[in-house]
């Protein structure tokens, strides 16, 4: 919005933008009047730029306003990409941090994470502030970072609700309920069922080999915590070959010798949500087990119990 005039609802100004796009005056022009016979290339000593249909030329600045310290040898561009990724750019490590923020707790503290901007300010200001201080200080240290934001006592609260003001997530009083994406879907899916891990080359998480599963949960223009399940995201899941195949879990619980049906059933839990069965859960799916069993071998019932956690909104979310 600042290309033509200043902006009209935040503080960047023409000059702003036209500073900063100079950095890009001699990226690549054709070199000659035939760009597919001459080829291109790039003008490296280029810092200025003449804005279009006019006669106004702008020296590459800074969106802080300074005027690079010119190296010997360095382009424009290769100055302003040392200039973004420096402690003395303001809006690098609060983006950054923003961002990770935002990919563990399904909304960022600044929100949507791309607008940044003086009419959509951060919902926690001193907190975004101090992370990003931390993270220059660290040298941008992002496993150090993660651990950070997941050890803290916000990311570890229980997604349950126990008073009516934590209903709003941008408060952070419980940790807000995030729908899985495709990817993860597939993880959870081969951990829990004892799939072996897919090699990278074939697709992050296989889904190079689950191209269905990958277009029925892809993600939507919708936030984490907005997402909906739709109807053939629930077909899938129910009807679909990974939760309807032989597993591996299920082969090496059912055959290890000693385990009664308790114990099955409490093994299939800690496989698919990481905890054991309540007492309600316990007693519901051991009678199911043993009144399959009468008339079939205990492991068919044993595979319900698999797919219905499978199926679960628990296995399904980050909560």
């Amino acid at each position: 919005c600042a290309q033509c005039p200043d902006h009209p609802f935040d503080t960047w100004k023409r000059d702003d933008f036209w500073g900063f796009a100079a950095f890009y005056a001699g990226f690549v022009q054709a070199n000659g009047p035939n760009p597919a016979a001459g080829g291109i290339r790039e003008f490296r000593d280029r810092r200025e730029l003449t804005i279009p249909q006019t006669s106004e030329v702008r020296q590459a600045r800074f969106l802080t306003g300074d005027l690079p310290d010119w190296q010997p040898r360095a382009t424009s561009r290769e100055t302003l990409a040392a200039w973004i990724t420096s402690a003395e750019n303001p809006w690098f490590a609060k983006a950054a941090v923003n961002r990770v923020w935002a990919h563990l707790f399904g909304i960022g503290l600044v929100d949507p994470p791309d607008d940044f901007s003086s009419a959509n300010p951060p919902s926690h200001p001193e907190l975004l502030d101090e992370l990003a201080e931390s993270f220059v200080a660290t040298n941008y240290d992002l496993p150090l970072l993660l651990q950070g934001i997941m050890a803290s006592e916000t990311y570890q609260r229980t997604s349950r609700m126990t008073d009516d003001n934590q209903q709003d997530p941008r408060l952070f009083a419980r940790l807000p309920v995030q729908a899985l994406n495709a990817e993860e879907i597939a993880a959870c899916l081969n951990t829990a069922l004892g799939l072996p891990a897919e090699p990278l080359d074939q697709g992050i998480f296989g889904m190079q080999r689950d191209p269905q599963l990958a277009n029925t949960f892809a993600a939507s223009i919708e936030a984490p915590t907005e997402r909906h399940k739709t109807i053939l995201q629930a077909l899938l899941m129910m009807n679909g070959a990974r939760t309807n195949q032989p597993a591996p879990v299920l082969r090496a619980i059912t055959e290890f010798p000693g385990l009664s049906v308790e114990e099955q059933i409490e093994s299939l839990f800690f496989a698919t949500l990481s905890r054991p069965p309540t007492a309600v859960e316990a007693r519901t799916f051991a009678a199911h087990v043993q009144s399959v069993g009468t008339n079939n071998s205990e492991s068919t019932g044993l595979a319900d119990v698999l797919w219905t956690l499978l199926n679960s909104a628990e296995f399904l979310t980050i909560h």
